[in-house]
């Protein structure tokens, strides 16, 4: 995070934010088609990474 490059993050974000855009997630009522529906979407999906690479062995 801090004293981090930015743009070293960008390619995972952007991997996590085109599976929650991904139309089935609404189509099939997991999450309501809506800004705020995208955003949780998102969020769940940022938590869901975030807890597997804390889980991973340090340089893995």
């Amino acid at each position: 995070m801090l004293g981090e490059k930015p743009d070293e993050a960008l390619p995972l974000y952007n991997a996590v934010v085109a599976r929650a855009r991904a139309e089935h997630r609404y189509l099939d009522g997991a999450a309501p088609d809506t800004v705020d529906g995208r955003f949780d979407m998102i969020a769940t999906l940022l938590a869901v990474v975030m807890l597997r690479l804390e889980a991973e062995p340090a340089g893995g």
